[in-house]
C-alpha cells in the first residue's frame, strides 16, 4: 500500500494524476448513465447502444491510462511504440463492449454478470500492460510479479462488483455505487501495476527515433479524450431530449386519463400526478409538488375527504402507508359524500410505485342494489316456500279424507260401474297426493329443513320392494321386460336412510317404465370397489331417450324433455329435482347417459358401507317369477 502511495506522490506529476482521475470519473459516470438506459429486448438499437458504451468505456480508460503515463516522470528520455500503443486502444474497446453486453439485464443469472465483469476487468488489465509494452526509455524494465497479480485481481474484482451493483434499472444510488467501484478498479490497477514496475537507467539502451514523443502522445490523448467526451455528452443530450419528449407525452396521456394516477419513486416521493387524482381524492392540486412524501399526501386526503380527528387521522395515514409498503395491490376506500375509490398499486422496476385511483361509486351502488334485490328475492322465495308448504299441508288434509271415504265406500256393495268410478277417484287422489308430497319435499329441500334418518339399507330387501312395487306397472306393458339384479357380494345391511334411497329409486324406475314402450328396464345393484366402498344402483332402459339439449337442465324443477312429454306421460317434473339433492345429502351422486331412441341409464352412487361383514353372497337374477 505504501509503495503504491509512494509511486503516486514521487514518480508522478500529481496535477496530471488529478486530471486522469477527473477524466476517469467523467468517463465512468457517462458509461453507467448510458448503461442504465440500455434499450430492452434483443434489438439493433440495443446492440448499437452497447457498442457505444464499449467505445466510450474503452477509449476513456485508454485515455486515463496514457494521461497517467504522461504523469509518470522517470527522468529519462522516453516514448511509445506507435503500433503497440494503437493495439492497446483496440484491445480496450471490444473487451469493454462485450463485457457490458454479457452482463446485460436480460442475462441469465449471476454467472453472466460475473463473466461480463471479468471481461471488462481483464480488458482494462490487458490494455494497461499492452500499453506498458509500448514504452521505450533509456533503461531496463522489470516487474514485481506479486504486485502485477494484485493489480490484475483488483481490476477484475472491482469490475465484477461494479457490474453487479450498477445493473440497469437499479436506481441512481446503485448506478453511482457501480461507477465508483469501476473507478476504484481502474485506478487500483494502474497505480498498483506502476508500483510493480522497476526502472533501471541504462545509457547503453537506445530509444528508437520513430517513437511517439510525450508532446505527440499528449496531443493524441487530448484529441481522443475530447472526441469521446463530445460523443458521450452528445448521447446524454439526445437521451435527455428523448426522455423529456417521452415524459411530455406521458404527462399528456396521464392528464387525459379518466382515472386518477400518481407515480412515486423508491422513497415513496411523488414524481408525476394528474388532475383527476386531485379531483377524486379531494386534494388541492396546487399543494402537490414533485418530491412530496406520500405520507403528506395521505394527510391532505384525510383532512379534506375523511374529516378525521387527529388520533384517527394519524392511525389512518399509518395504516395506508403500511399497506403501501406491504405491496397490497388493490384496496377500497370510502371518501366524502359516499364516493368509493379502488386504489391499485403496481411496483416499477426501479423500486417506485404506480398508483391508480378508480371511481367505483357506481359499482358499489349497483352492488348494493343487487344485494337488496337478492335479499328481496330470497324473502320472496322463503315466502313462496312457506306458502307451498302450508297450502300443500292444507290440501293434503281434505284429500286424505276423500281417499279414506273412497276406501270405506269400496267395502260396500257396488255395481261394476260404481267400482270402476271409485277406482278412478282413488287413483286420481293417490296421484295428487304423490304430487303434493313431491312439492312438500321440494319446499323442505329449498328451506334446508329436510332431514335424513339413519337406518339400515338391505340390498336384497330393496330389490324385492322395487320388484313388488312396480310389478303392476310392468305387467301393464307386456312388451317391456322388468328385471332387478343383485350383483354377487352386494347383499347385507348397510348404513343409510332406506326411505330416501327407496324414494330416489322409485323416481328412476317409474321414469324408466313410463318412457319405455318396448324392450327392457333393468335395475342392477352393485358393490363399489374391491373392498366395500358403497352401493351403486343403475337403472337402464331402452326407451325414447333424452335430447342432448335437455340433459343440462334435467334435474331442475318442473323439467321434462318437452311439453308433449307432460301431456303424453304425465307427471309434474319434480321427481329428478328431488332425487339429486337427496343423493347429495347422503354424500352420493346421480349421473345420466342417454342416446335418443336407444335408451337412458341413470346411476345412483352412495357411500353406504356395510354395518357388519357379510360372508354369504346373494344373487337375484330375476325376481319376476
Amino acid at each position: 500500500m505504501f509503495k503504491v502511495i509512494g509511486c503516486i506522490t514521487t514518480a508522478h506529476d500529481v496535477r496530471l494524476v488529478a486530471l486522469a482521475a477527473a477524466v476517469c470519473v467523467l468517463t465512468v459516470s457517462i458509461t453507467f448513465y448510458l448503461y442504465d438506459r440500455l434499450p430492452k429486448g434483443r434489438t439493433t438499437s440495443r446492440r448499437a447502444w452497447l457498442a457505444v458504451v464499449g467505445l466510450i468505456t474503452g477509449s476513456g480508460v485508454w485515455g486515463v491510462h496514457f494521461i497517467s503515463m504522461l504523469a509518470f516522470e522517470p527522468a529519462l528520455r522516453m516514448g511509445y511504440e506507435p503500433l503497440i500503443t494503437f493495439l492497446s486502444l483496440l484491445i480496450a474497446i471490444p473487451f469493454s463492449g462485450f463485457g457490458f453486453s454479457v452482463a446485460a439485464p436480460d442475462a441469465d443469472g449471476r454467472r453472466r454478470v460475473a463473466a461480463g465483469g471479468a471481461l471488462v476487468g481483464t480488458g482494462v488489465a490487458v490494455m494497461h500492460f499492452t500499453g506498458m509494452a509500448a514504452l521505450r526509455l533509456q533503461g531496463r524494465l522489470s516487474w514485481d510479479l506479486a504486485y502485477v497479480a494484485a493489480a490484475i485481481g483488483l481490476s477484475i474484482a472491482f469490475s465484477i462488483a461494479a457490474l453487479a451493483v450498477g445493473r440497469p434499472g437499479g436506481g441512481r444510488l446503485r448506478r453511482l455505487a457501480g461507477g465508483g467501484l469501476l473507478i476504484l478498479g481502474i485506478c487500483g490497477l494502474h497505480f498498483t501495476a506502476m508500483a510493480a514496475l522497476v526502472v533501471r537507467p541504462d545509457p547503453r539502451v537506445s530509444v528508437p527515433p520513430e517513437i511517439i514523443s510525450r508532446p505527440v502522445l499528449a496531443g493524441a490523448v487530448s484529441a481522443l479524450t475530447c472526441i469521446v467526451l463530445l460523443v458521450s455528452f452528445g448521447m446524454v443530450v439526445v437521451d435527455l431530449r428523448l426522455r423529456r419528449r417521452t415524459f411530455t407525452k406521458l404527462r399528456q396521456a396521464i392528464d387525459a386519463m379518466a382515472d386518477g394516477m400518481t407515480i412515486s419513486d423508491a422513497d415513496h416521493r411523488l414524481v408525476i400526478w394528474n388532475a383527476r387524482y386531485a379531483e377524486l381524492t379531494g386534494v388541492d392540486e396546487a399543494k402537490l409538488y414533485e418530491g412530496m412524501p406520500y405520507g403528506e399526501i395521505l394527510g391532505l386526503i384525510a383532512d379534506r375527504s375523511l374529516k378525521l380527528d387527529p388520533a384517527e387521522r394519524a392511525a389512518w395515514v399509518a395504516e395506508r402507508l403500511e399497506l403501501r409498503r406491504a405491496g397490497l395491490s388493490d384496496t377500497e376506500v370510502q371518501m366524502r359524500a359516499g364516493l368509493w375509490l379502488r386504489i391499485k398499486n403496481r411496483p416499477t422496476p426501479g423500486g417506485g410505485m404506480v398508483t391508480a385511483c378508480v371511481d367505483i361509486t357506481d359499482l358499489k351502488r349497483n352492488a348494493q342494489t343487487l344485494a337488496r334485490a337478492l335479499r328481496e328475492a330470497d324473502a320472496a322465495s322463503r315466502a313462496k316456500t312457506e306458502f307451498l308448504a302450508n297450502i300443500t299441508h292444507e290440501i293434503r288434509t281434505p284429500l286424505n279424507g276423500v281417499l279414506g271415504m273412497a276406501q270405506v265406500m269400496a267395502l260396500g256393495e257396488l255395481s261394476p260401474a260404481q267400482s270402476q268410478r271409485l277406482e278412478v277417484i282413488k287413483q286420481s287422489g293417490e296421484d295428487l297426493l304423490a304430487i303434493l308430497n313431491d312439492v312438500l319435499d321440494v319446499t323442505r329441500i329449498e328451506a334446508g329443513k329436510l332431514e335424513l334418518e339413519q337406518g339400515e339399507i338391505d340390498a336384497a330387501q330393496l330389490g324385492g320392494e322395487l320388484e313388488a312395487g312396480f310389478a303392476a306397472a310392468a305387467a301393464a306393458k307386456p312388451a317391456v321386460r322388468f328385471n332387478v339384479v343383485l350383483a354377487p357380494g352386494v347383499a347385507g345391511p348397510r348404513h343409510g336412510d332406506p326411505v330416501r334411497v327407496k324414494q330416489i329409486l322409485d323416481v328412476l324406475v317409474s321414469n324408466a317404465l313410463k318412457f319405455t314402450a318396448s324392450g327392457e328396464v333393468e335395475v342392477r345393484l352393485v358393490q363399489l370397489g374391491a373392498v366395500d366402498e358403497g352401493l351403486e344402483v343403475t337403472v337402464r332402459d331402452t326407451g325414447v331417450g333424452i335430447p342432448p339439449e335437455v340433459l343440462p337442465q334435467l334435474f331442475e324443477k318442473f323439467t321434462q324433455a318437452d311439453g308433449a312429454s307432460t301431456r303424453r306421460f304425465g307427471g309434474a317434473g319434480l321427481g329428478l329435482a328431488i332425487a339429486r339433492p337427496l343423493a347429495m345429502m347422503m354424500g352420493g351422486r346421480i349421473t345420466v347417459e342417454s342416446v335418443m331412441d336407444q335408451g337412458t341409464t341413470f346411476t345412483l352412487t352412495l357411500p353406504a358401507p356395510r354395518i357388519l361383514p357379510v360372508t354369504e353372497t346373494f344373487a337375484l337374477d330375476a325376481m319376476s317369477a
